[in-house]
């Protein structure tokens, strides 16, 4: 007799795996989260839609819990794509399987980078809406929150940096002891 099921993973595997894909180097993170935007850009500028190709980048250096921030002014998510693209691991979403002009491929690496650097949020502006969603541990298990919908207000919008339109923005907290976050000439370079 045969018995067959969905292989399931333990927790403990995301971690694994966001350790061997950004080999402790917070470059490769970046490159990550950049990436994304880039594809972000790619895809609305494939869909009719015009861009300013704009990716910001913040970060407060501290000798502990040091921020990482990435915007773009892109497509923007709701909270269906907010749960498809952030909450769902391995889940193709890039637009690579669509035959997109994109980079991403193996819908990891956003989550590989957060929580190989510690813990973070994705903020979105799509239309008159805002999105929110975090991923972090919780007693060691990888988890993922999604908050409910808001109107985009004005002080929501300038809170996170979006005058107008859609985009989202990547806070990364840098709270893992092993991590060493590089001096500031060494990220600029």
């Amino acid at each position: 007799m045969v018995s067959s099921r969905k292989l399931q993973y333990a927790d403990r595997v995301a971690i694994q795996q966001a350790d061997q894909a950004i080999r402790k180097d917070v470059m490769r993170a970046l490159v990550e989260i950049i990436t994304n935007a880039n594809d972000s850009y790619s895809r609305l500028e494939q869909a009719g839609g015009k861009s300013s190709g704009e990716i910001s980048i913040e970060v407060h250096r501290k000798h502990k819990n040091s921020t990482i921030r990435v915007w773009d002014f892109a497509e923007g998510m709701t909270d269906k794509r907010m749960d498809k693209v952030v909450g769902t691991y391995g889940e193709a979403t890039s637009g690579l399987k669509e035959d997109q002009r994109v980079r991403g491929m193996w819908g990891r690496g956003l989550k590989d980078s957060i929580f190989w650097l510690g813990y973070g949020h994705v903020r979105s502006f799509k239309g008159n809406n805002f999105y929110s969603c975090s991923l972090l541990l919780k007693n060691g298990i990888p988890t993922f929150e999604l908050d409910d919908p808001a109107y985009a207000t004005a002080a929501l919008r300038e809170k996170h940096g979006f005058p107008a339109g859609n985009g989202s923005l990547i806070e990364i907290i840098v709270s893992r002891d092993d991590v060493k976050m590089p001096q500031y000439s060494n990220l600029r370079n």
